[in-house]
């Protein structure tokens, strides 16, 4: 017996439970390389459509203790997304900006599955 394969973002796009995300990748030059003082410089964004979660305050409390902010973000979105969230300088959702919380060692905090990834959004004040 051969099951239909379900797409789970066409389900949650005819539900409407997607959101715009706008991911902003760029380039950093340095004006001083005494002081080092950077500017980073923005490229045009790409949206794409990923189910965008609060972070819970559980999983701030024992899994990122004082490491990320509490008003960060968790997004699901289809894994060909994966390389454009590490290059990304800036993830805007709505009026906020954050950028794909990377751990002590340098790692992105992404969770990859057969058709989607879950990655963890760090909230930003540019």
């Amino acid at each position: 017996m051969r099951y239909k394969e379900i797409n789970i973002f066409q389900l949650m796009k005819d539900q409407g439970n997607l959101t715009k995300v706008w991911i902003y990748s760029g380039y950093e030059t340095t004006n001083d390389p005494y002081d080092h003082t950077k500017d980073i410089t923005y490229n045009n964004p790409i949206a794409i459509k990923a189910f965008v979660t609060d972070q819970d305050f559980s999983s701030l409390k024992w899994k990122y203790y004082g490491q990320i902010p509490y008003e960060s973000k968790k997004i699901v979105c289809e894994k060909k997304y994966e390389n454009l969230l590490k290059l990304a300088r800036k993830i805007k959702i709505g009026e906020d900006n954050f950028i794909v919380y990377k751990d002590a060692s340098k790692g992105f905090v992404m969770k990859k599955e057969d058709v989607y990834i879950i990655a963890v959004l760090e909230k930003v004040i540019l």
